[in-house]
């Protein structure tokens, strides 16, 4: 109460009357537009002096606001004008009035140790908090950089940092923006006399190093050296310090910080904070990190947050950051040469590639967030030969490898990506695999990098753009032989719907609209073939099997046996007719009846109970696909003559028996081009050749491709036995 009064009685400003007159107003408003139209250099107090003489006493100037809504003391102190602060002083005000840019706060932004001395001698409080306008234009809500205004404005020194003018502050904090060390010790002194004991003294060391003001530090670390280690708003002073200079870093340490110190929440160690945080150059960075390795942190190099991220991690993710900088220069952003001069001095520093608790490797993060393919090859290779594990499960439950290929469903499309794109994500993939990641490893849910394939081939077979989807089927191909030379095993179970990969491509036969279509699924399954495929394989009696596209009727090879046993001929060619048994109601292979049942879904029951191979459901599934059926080249064929030149002689002809020996059963339309084939292929033997191949294929297990190139063959005779397959 007794500081109140007595800030009553100093300021005077109780004397003034609230208003001026229309004369006052004009001379106090040309005053100020004499003041912003000349320099600082330019006012001469003889100039000022012949407006001031005609004001008369008792009338509050400051109250008279120009165009930019500042009264003729700030804009005095915002000039440096002693005198004119000193006979408005005079004068009586009230120094702590006012919504934002006080003038205590100004005059300590500024520097100017004279003009403060006089603001608190009379009465101005060094406690007082508000907002910082000035010299700009008043605004409660968008953020500017004050350094700009007052490096253009008022030509003095101002640390470059983003300011946001609804921030409250008080004097002190003024003082360190400017980084007026003088100031703030006479400020300090002059609020040491009302600052009671019990009362905790504001962290200025950490504001210091923050808003990275040199000289305010240095006169701090020697004034309030218990703020050292003193946390403040999660962070030490030593994290703030570590993103300035090099100096402050130094400084601090000399002084006693400690460098173990860890924040509180996250657990960053200065290492985190420099690398994730920082705003230098590469170089700068370096030059940090060397200090710190010098002075105690060499121990931390593998030491994670709270989210399992060692400095190495926050490196890659910090590097992503800076890829998506696209247009900025200030800071200057890292090159990817400077990324790995950096990610090259941790890992000869002790950084370990892998994850230090359940998180994710370094080699996961680095598919994760870097862009650039032709980098991130880089940054994989020296971190697989700094000993990273490619076989590393994160948190998420997906290996190195799968993070690399899942984003080919979810985000990344084959027609967007150039070919140096693709030539790179190949060789990505190719040193996972050389380095001993495993091609069949799997997701949480059972996603395999088999599954990714074949889901981006489900995608593509549709496109329209026949270039585009032509290059998506070519990468997808290169992409599969990949996995396959490194040990993807082409015989696994392929999910609970479909139990092989070659049972599956026939999605993509069910998908094709166009003839060509098929060229990129008989491409597939040659690469599949020549690598270990069964083509042979026995799909289970209990796997459910849609004939057709359009059916809701799934055939299984457990259907009503006795219904299908009394059927005669004649009662096929009814079903053919009329979709009906003669004297019967509609037939369904179930053995019900049911209503709107097409006879193609007939003539399918039948036949699955004699076979089970790929051939035969590729064959039921082109039945319906007139358009594929019609196609003059006769493309559908390739994929036949495929698996007749790969698959057991006993099987095979078994499988075409059935379909002869019904061939007139199948519809006009149909029959020509179909029943042609498969006629020419029961009809006709295979020769000695073609026999010897088999058994070639069968005796190196179908592992063609990686074994054929160990044998001393001619190449006419290796391109036979590979069926003409060019990895």
């Amino acid at each position: 109460m007794g500081a109140l009064i007595s800030s009553f009685f100093q300021t005077g400003g109780h004397l003034l009357s609230s208003g001026t007159s229309d004369a006052t107003r004009r001379l106090v408003l040309a005053l100020l537009d004499e003041m912003r139209s000349r320099e600082s250099t330019h006012i001469h107090w003889s100039a000022i002096e012949s407006f001031i003489v005609q004001i008369p006493k008792g009338e509050n100037i400051l109250t008279v606001m120009g165009p930019d809504n500042y009264n003729l003391l700030q804009r005095a102190i915002g000039f440096n004008c002693v005198e004119l602060v000193r006979w408005i002083l005079g004068r009586g005000c009230d120094l702590n009035r006012g919504v934002c840019s006080l003038p205590l706060h100004i005059a300590a932004l500024q520097g100017n140790e004279e003009i403060v001395e006089l603001l608190l001698k009379h009465g101005a409080r060094v406690d007082s908090e508000a907002r910082m306008c000035f010299p700009g234009p008043h605004n409660q809500v968008w953020p500017f950089d004050l350094s700009g205004f007052y490096y253009n404005a008022i030509s003095v020194g101002v640390a470059s940092t983003d300011r946001y003018s609804e921030r409250l502050q008080s004097a002190e904090y003024y003082a360190i923006d400017g980084d007026h060390s003088e100031i703030l010790e006479l400020l300090l002194a002059q609020g040491e006399d009302s600052w009671l004991p019990w009362q905790q003294k504001r962290p200025l060391l950490h504001l210091a190093c923050e808003r990275g003001a040199w000289n305010c530090v240095r006169f701090l670390v020697a004034e309030r050296s218990e703020e050292l280690n003193q946390c403040y708003d999660e962070y030490f002073p030593i994290h703030q310090a570590a993103l300035q200079d090099k100096k402050f870093l130094e400084l601090l340490i000399q002084c006693g910080a400690e460098v173990t110190a860890r924040t509180t929440t996250q657990q960053l160690t200065v290492l985190h904070v420099v690398l994730l945080l920082g705003k230098k150059s590469a170089q700068e960075t370096l030059a940090v990190l060397r200090v710190l390795q010098d002075h105690g942190c060499r121990e931390l190099i593998n030491e994670p947050d709270s989210l399992g991220n060692t400095p190495l991690h926050v490196l890659i993710v910090r590097y992503a950051l800076e890829e998506s900088r696209y247009g900025y220069q200030e800071p200057r952003p890292w090159t990817k040469w400077d990324m790995l001069h950096l990610v090259r001095y941790l890992l000869q520093s002790g950084a370990g590639p892998s994850i230090n608790r359940p998180g994710n490797s370094a080699l996961a993060c680095v598919l994760r967030h870097v862009r650039d393919w032709e980098f991130r090859y880089e940054l994989l290779d020296m971190l697989l030969q700094s000993g990273g594990d490619p076989n590393c499960v994160g948190r998420d439950g997906s290996a190195p490898l799968m993070v690399c290929l899942v984003p080919l469903i979810n985000k990344d499309p084959l027609h967007c990506l150039s070919h140096t794109k693709k030539v790179f994500y190949l060789n990505s993939v190719r040193l996972l695999c050389r380095h001993g990641a495993k091609p069949n490893c799997k997701t949480r849910s059972n996603l395999t990098p088999m599954h990714v394939l074949v889901f981006t081939a489900g995608e593509y077979i549709t496109l329209n753009r026949e270039g585009d989807k032509r290059s998506a089927f070519a990468f997808i191909r290169q992409l599969l032989t990949v996995l396959l030379q490194h040990g993807l095993d082409p015989n696994a179970r392929f999910s609970q719907r479909t139990q092989h990969i070659l049972l599956a491509l026939l999605d993509l036969v069910q998908n094709a609209r166009l003839p060509s279509d098929l060229e990129h699924v008989q491409a597939l399954t040659l690469a599949l073939l020549v690598h270990g495929a069964d083509p042979d394989v026995q799909i289970s009696s209990a796997e459910p099997v849609i004939c057709h596209s359009q059916s809701s009727v799934f055939l299984k090879k457990a259907c009503n046996q006795k219904v299908l046993d009394s059927f005669t001929e004649n009662d096929f060619k009814k079903v053919f007719q009329t979709g009906k048994r003669a004297g019967t109601e509609e037939f369904s292979p179930t053995g019900t009846t049911s209503k709107g049942t097409k006879p193609k879904q007939i003539l399918a029951a039948p036949f699955s109970m004699s076979a089970s191979q790929v051939l035969y459901y590729y064959i039921q599934l082109i039945i319906g696909k007139e358009e594929l059926l019609n196609d003059p080249e006769e493309r559908f064929a390739s994929l036949l003559w495929l698996y007749y030149d790969t698959m057991d002689h006993r099987k095979l002809y078994g499988c075409l028996k059935n379909f002869v020996g019904q061939a007139a059963l199948l519809p006009p339309a149909r029959a020509a081009n179909l029943g042609r084939v498969l006629k020419a292929m029961y009809s006709r033997p295979r020769s000695l050749k073609q026999i010897a191949r088999v058994a070639i294929h069968q005796a190196l297990n179908h592992q063609v491709a990686m074994s054929v190139g160990k044998l001393a063959l001619p190449g006419p005779l290796r391109e036979y036995l590979l069926l003409e397959w060019t990895p």
